[in-house]
């Protein structure tokens, strides 16, 4: 599917919009839901003059502008993960976002199941190898570094445990022989 092919081909309806606006079985109309349910997530509602033709058809052109969401959408179409339904939204803490059906990205979708892999349990469909693929999304500059960050958080966390048990001169001790 071309989906910028698909926004061109909707977009040139505009003029003909009063004759299959209340058609819901013209193919014009039909086209036109398909894309709303693509870029959406929902159809055209089948109500007599509603306003959500207007408002697919006013919005499509920004669609057109703007290069890095018609990418991001097309990235979303072609991913090999596909979240169900009923997983609802789940929040990824290191992106500060919220993973819906909506936004899922393979790249999205990696980073949720590196950090939680129990998620695999929310998708619907996932490629066999996606631990794999995992590992494969890091550079080996990349992963030296995830260790090395690593390694300096747990010595963060193992200072933090020291002060709170150790405190005063102790501590200072402590810092000095294992920092």
């Amino acid at each position: 599917m071309n989906l910028l092919k698909e926004i061109k081909e909707v977009i040139v309806l505009i003029d003909s919009v009063e004759d299959w606006r209340n058609s819901f079985s013209d193919e014009r109309y039909i086209k036109a839901s398909k894309l709303n349910d693509i870029l959406y997530g929902v159809p055209l509602n089948q109500v007599t003059n509603c306003g959500c033709v207007d408002d697919i058809l006013t919005l499509l052109p920004t669609w057109l502008n703007n290069k890095e969401k018609l990418n991001l959408k097309i990235q979303q179409m072609e991913s090999k993960f596909k979240l169900k339904e009923s997983a609802g939204n789940i929040w990824l803490p290191s992106k500060h976002l919220h993973i819906s059906t909506h936004n899922i990205t393979d790249e999205l979708a990696l980073m949720l199941l590196e950090s939680f892999p129990v998620h695999i349990k929310s998708f619907e469909t996932y490629p066999n190898d996606w631990k794999d693929l995992i590992e494969k999304s890091y550079s080996d500059d990349e992963l030296a570094e995830l260790r090395i960050e690593a390694d300096k958080l747990a010595k963060e966390k193992e200072i933090k445990k020291a002060h709170k048990n150790l405190g005063g001169k102790k501590l200072e001790a402590y810092i000095a022989k294992n920092v």
